[in-house]
């Protein structure tokens, strides 16, 4: 329940320290989903600390995802700019 009501409490930071420490590896993804989804929908900044490799290597694909497509967009900006 203690998980549950810091999701729903007016906090900008949620720091989850092995959140998924004794969950099943299927558990524990869903737990990252949710985490994702407050980070994104609600605006809430996620920490999460965790030793589950796969879960860690795919927060770090997607954010660097994220960070080269806004990059491009910033380029193609730029590039759209200076042909005007």
């Amino acid at each position: 329940m203690e998980g549950k009501e810091s999701c729903e409490s007016s906090a900008v930071l949620i720091v989850a320290d092995e959140s998924t420490g004794n969950l099943d590896e299927d558990t524990a993804k869903s737990i990252i989903a949710l985490l994702q989804k407050l980070a994104h929908e609600e605006g809430k900044c996620v920490i999460v600390v965790t030793n589950y490799q796969s879960i860690a290597s795919k927060i770090v694909e997607e954010r660097m995802r994220e960070v080269v497509v806004s990059e491009l967009k910033k380029y193609r900006m730029m590039v759209n700019n200076k042909e005007s």
